[in-house]
């Protein structure tokens, strides 16, 4: 069964890891959109906490075989929530959410990690 994911961070197109490459492989890229919320600057990679009525953040939308899903989620580790949530293009997909204390760090502003 296929499912929706959005990726804003080293999972996206653009992003050279075995994560993102076992992505692009097995899953098929369906258009750029975004999701409300903010993403903060972590150790290399970001970290998205939802909010209502803040900047969009932008990312990639991918139709994924489900089987993916448990891989992912060990590449994401425990700091990481997979939660729905609805994008702006109206199709609604798994989401990496950041689960630890954000406090102090850095908001990239933007809402795109891959163009600060």
């Amino acid at each position: 069964m296929a499912e929706h994911l959005f990726t804003y961070g080293t999972l996206r197109r653009g992003f050279n890891n075995p994560y993102s490459a076992m992505v692009r492989a097995r899953g098929q890229f369906v258009r750029e959109t975004t999701v409300p919320g903010t993403i903060y600057q972590l150790e290399g990679y970001p970290g998205f906490v939802p909010a209502a009525g803040t900047n969009p953040v932008r990312g990639d939308l991918y139709s994924i075989p489900e089987s993916l899903l448990e891989d992912l989620d060990d590449y994401e580790g425990p700091a990481y929530k997979r939660v729905r949530i609805m994008t702006a293009c109206g199709v609604e997909a798994w989401i990496y959410q950041y689960t630890a204390p954000v406090a102090g760090r850095q908001v990239i502003a933007s809402g795109d990690f891959a163009k600060p």
